[in-house]
């Protein structure tokens, strides 16, 4: 007997084959083969969608499904998959007879999302201490190419790869994707903030100090850094957010 056990977020296959000719192995090799390729179309798709909720190509509101799988060149069925989890995931909305919603930034959102990171990214550090000291040049370096730029994607796009270093040797895999969903999300308001002023200059001033904290095997000061970088853009946030829409007001406003 064959034992092929397939297992992906919507489906567990199990086939039970015996050996009968090499026409059984080719189409049990052909079927895992598909579900494969459309297991990994819809974490490409999932993460192209990311991409764009993180740098505001998809707006606040409705999300077109048809004209959103025709820009991304697939059908609607890997798109409305990638869309489903990440509705689970927190990350977007649904809404019976409206379909896929992305929120409009607002302060219960931001007053929830940064003092879990403020807590989490933290706890993710310690866990992984060790590996991450030994990452401490590529964070100084990502540090010193944050205060070259001024431009708001390029510093988003180093902040990304702060957060990935620091979670890069957690070895909690649940905590550390959980982070990596938090930050996604904290990404839209991080380029909000951007486009509103935020003190960049200060904010890496604490980075640095993260970082010599981490050289030095300081941990604790580290991480209670690194909570007060997540306090600090709460707080700035908090200046200009408004507060959240009815449900019925963002019902209106998705149509």
């Amino acid at each position: 007997m064959i034992t092929l056990i397939y297992d992906a977020n919507f489906e567990l296959i199990v086939f039970l084959v015996p050996i009968v000719g090499l026409h059984n192995v080719y189409c049990i090799l052909y079927t895992v083969f598909m579900i494969t390729n459309r297991t990994h179309l819809r974490t490409d798709v999932t993460t192209e969608i990311l991409q764009r909720l993180g740098d505001t190509r998809l707006a606040i509101g409705r999300i077109n499904e048809s004209e959103l799988a025709e820009e991304l060149g697939i059908s609607r069925t890997p798109l409305r998959e990638a869309l489903v989890v990440m509705e689970q995931r927190g990350l977007i909305d649904s809404a019976m007879g409206r379909g896929f919603i992305v929120r409009p930034l607002h302060r219960e959102e931001a007053s929830e999302l940064y003092p879990l990171l403020a807590v989490l990214e933290p706890m993710a550090l310690r866990l992984g201490f060790d590996g991450v000291r030994r990452s401490a040049s590529e964070l100084r370096d990502v540090v010193h190419g944050m205060q070259k730029t001024g431009h708001a994607d390029d510093l988003l796009k180093l902040s990304q790869r702060w957060g990935i270093v620091l979670l890069a040797h957690c070895p909690n895999v649940r905590l550390r994707r959980f982070v990596e969903d938090l930050h996604r999300l904290a990404a839209r308001y991080e380029r909000a903030a951007l486009e509103r002023g935020f003190p960049v200059g200060s904010a890496l001033v604490k980075h640095l100090a993260i970082v010599d904290a981490i050289e030095v095997g300081d941990v604790d000061d580290a991480c209670k850094l690194l909570g007060e970088t997540w306090q600090d853009c709460l707080a700035a946030l908090l200046q200009w957010l408004p507060m959240a829409e009815t449900r019925a007001q963002s019902g209106r406003n998705a149509r």
